[in-house]
């Protein structure tokens, strides 16, 4: 007689299933540690055409498009950021090229392919909320992730984990999000923020370097130390600051740095693309000390000459503005600047171009990338020096060169707008105002267009002191044929008519009557409430330009001017901030219990505007003027007590007063603020004339 086996316990039957998920939890961390050993040996195998490959075939962006393949620098780039022999690259570059997009599909091919911790670091927290969303977004549409993330579900019965703030993971493997700055009470002890502290990773990227605390790489590349593999890949990139800042200093250092280099059809040589030659023309220039010197731009950041069809105008040479060759002045076509066609380029055979002669040649060794990429594969050579690349504005299939030199030539930050738009380092106006070029503008005549007609505008600008507030009085001309209101501000000659103090705000406005003075630009500090008292009375909305209608764009009328009480002298108050990516910003303060309009203005926007009006002949100074340091109201003094720094802050010299030249940029500010003014809503207007 046989026994039937006693029926499983819930008890065993729970235990069986445990084991069951525990083999199955086991053999997929087995399939995975095979996948990312065969993984690690494919991308060393293969390197940078691999990487080049999964992002043609299977990336996918946010929206779930592929990758466009249209710039010729694109696929070179991507056998150079995808090649692992290579350890740390730098790239320098302009705003909006795809490098960010580079480095989100970089992070994705290592996570799903190559199956390592990676890190991935930005400028500032506020970046990261933005953009690892946008990383999530995009590993959704990409196949290889997303069956990764299925089989991990299937196997272990859980999910990937997705922190917004913090981590993500593909199949177990662990990305940890970072970023540079830290708070300010933090600053004494640590070099980088807590994000940078106690995690993995064995691939690393960086986004806007240039924007990072001194140190902070260095913190970020410890990261890696537990790192097996036989390099440690780190990718960075950020649009270049001042000359000597990081990126600066990074491309100087780099023992390979890799430039664009084509050949022009009509002379038939080589050189390497630059916006500083092949865009923009080298002047001769007499420097401060008598000695020559070869310019792209002037002190104050404005193009000198640059390659055009037509110079009858400056509109026309604007318009007609394009890519010429350093050596012989011809136009270089898109075709000539277009990658050199190859049979094994992974780009798409109808967007090559058969007879383009672009590639990344090495300006220091001559090497090519391509040359470089393969002996490091071939020779398993690891190559420990740092590289950089530069990924040129004027080679991407949307750049415009009129748009780009109207942008240069109107714009109000012209160091941004290079450092930006061009991608080149630069540093504008360092150091302290010359002396000459004070004495220069001292009894300066002013042009033909100004004579025989009365100022369009009278502007107070005024920095207050304790016992009485330094003031100057500026009349201002400007072009009476340009339609457009910020052209107009930038090309408006000044002279300044008067300068001084002025007791209280009683003093300000008791000057303003008796000279009819259009417009105050006064900081709020220390005195904000009084400031605020006689903001009220003559607010800055008493102003309002029609910017709709050009037609009333004419001689003696910039501003529509709605009378307050039957009087001028509208008052716009300006707080000295740091702020980001903007010159100055409209605001409204509580003071006293009452809404008043307080304009945040960059640090250093409105000194600057005074030093490039100076070096650029349209600020007046009276005849006569002599410098004494020994005057604390000397008015020379004041406009030379500020040095520069490289890092466009105005440093003043101890023991050297310098409120005048403030008085001067609040003057000048204020002028452009009153465009932006909003229209009140029940006023009585009329347009004036000044006798």
């Amino acid at each position: 007689m046989f026994l039937a086996p006693p029926k499983p316990t819930r008890q065993r039957k729970r235990r069986q299933i445990e084991n069951t998920a525990q083999r199955r939890r086991g053999q997929f961390s087995l399939d995975q540690s095979a996948l990312r050993v065969k993984g690690i040996e494919d991308w060393y195998d293969r390197g940078g055409i691999l990487f080049a490959e999964w992002a043609r075939d299977q990336y996918r962006r946010s929206n779930g498009e592929p990758l466009h393949w249209i710039e010729p620098t694109q696929e070179e780039f991507y056998l150079l950021m995808g090649n692992p022999w290579v350890e740390f690259l730098v790239v320098e570059k302009p705003s909006q090229v795809g490098f960010t997009e580079s480095l989100i599909a970089m992070l994705a091919f290592v996570m799903a392919e190559v199956k390592i911790p990676c890190g991935v670091g930005f400028e500032a927290e506020r970046k990261l909320r933005e953009l690892v969303p946008r990383i999530q977004s995009t590993f959704d549409f990409i196949d290889s992730i997303q069956k990764v993330r299925r089989s991990r579900i299937l196997a272990t019965g859980r999910k990937d984990t997705d922190h917004k703030e913090r981590k993500m993971t593909v199949g177990g493997v662990e990305c940890t999000f970072w970023y540079a700055s830290t708070a300010a009470k933090n600053k004494q002890e640590r070099q980088a923020s807590s994000t940078l502290s106690s995690f993995p990773a064995w691939w690393q990227g960086a986004d806007e370097i240039e924007l990072y605390p001194e140190g902070v790489l260095d913190v970020a590349k410890k990261r890696m130390s537990a790192s097996t593999l036989r390099t440690k890949p780190f990718r960075a990139g950020s649009t270049p600051g001042h000359e000597g800042g990081i990126v600066d200093s990074l491309v100087r250092a780099s023992a390979y740095f890799f430039q664009w280099r084509v050949r022009c059809p009509h002379c038939d040589r080589t050189q390497f693309l630059d916006a500083f030659g092949n865009l923009l023309r080298p002047v001769v220039q007499e420097t401060e000390d008598g000695a020559t010197d070869e310019r792209y731009v002037d002190i104050t950041g404005r193009p000198l000459d640059w390659f055009c069809r037509d110079d009858s105008s400056r509109r026309r040479r604007i318009e007609t503005a394009y890519i010429g060759c350093q050596h012989c002045g011809g136009e270089l076509p898109d075709w000539a600047i277009a990658a050199i066609s190859r049979t094994d380029s992974i780009v798409p055979t109808d967007l090559r171009e058969p007879r383009g002669t672009g590639e990344f040649v090495c300006v220091n060794t001559g090497t090519k990338l391509r040359d470089l990429c393969t002996e490091l594969i071939e020779k398993e050579r690891p190559l420990f020096d740092p590289v950089a690349l530069r990924l040129p504005r004027l080679a991407s299939k949307l750049f415009n060169p009129a748009e780009t030199m109207r942008d240069l030539a109107t714009t109000r930050n012209p160091a941004d707008a290079i450092q930006q738009g061009l991608g080149k380092a630069i540093t504008i106006g360092v150091g302290k105002i010359s002396l000459p070029r004070l004495q220069r503008a001292c009894g300066l005549p002013l042009p033909d267009w100004c004579q025989g007609r009365s100022p369009d505008l009278v502007v107070l600008g005024g920095d207050q002191g304790r016992a009485s507030h330094y003031c100057v009085r500026t009349a201002w001309y400007l072009p009476p044929d340009e339609p457009d209101p910020e052209t107009r501000w930038l090309n408006a000659h000044i002279v300044l008519e008067w300068w001084g103090h002025l007791h209280g705000f009683d003093g300000v406005e008791d000057h303003v009557d008796r000279h009819d003075v259009d417009l105050v630009g006064f900081d709020g500090e220390p005195e904000i409430q009084l400031a605020a008292a006689y903001a009220r009375k003559r607010p800055s909305q008493s102003v309002w330009h029609d910017r709709s209608a050009a037609a009333s764009v004419r001689q003696s009328t910039l501003l529509t001017h709605y009378r307050t009480e039957g009087r001028k002298g509208a008052m716009f108050l300006f707080d000295q901030v740091q702020l980001k990516g903007e010159d100055f910003r409209r605001a409204e303060r509580t003071i006293q219990d009452q809404q008043v309009p307080v304009f945040a203005m960059h640090r250093t926007f409105g000194l600057d505007a005074v030093r490039d009006r100076l070096y650029r002949g349209q600020l007046h100074l009276p005849e006569g003027l002599q410098y004494d340091s020994r005057d604390e109201d000397n008015l020379l003094l004041h406009l030379l007590a500020s040095d520069r720094r490289t890092d466009g802050i105005w440093a003043q010299t101890p023991g050297m007063p310098d409120h005048f030249h403030h008085a001067l940029c609040f003057a000048e500010v204020a002028v452009l603020a009153a465009f932006y003014e909003p229209r009140p809503k029940r006023l009585a207007f009329g347009s004036f004339k000044r006798n």
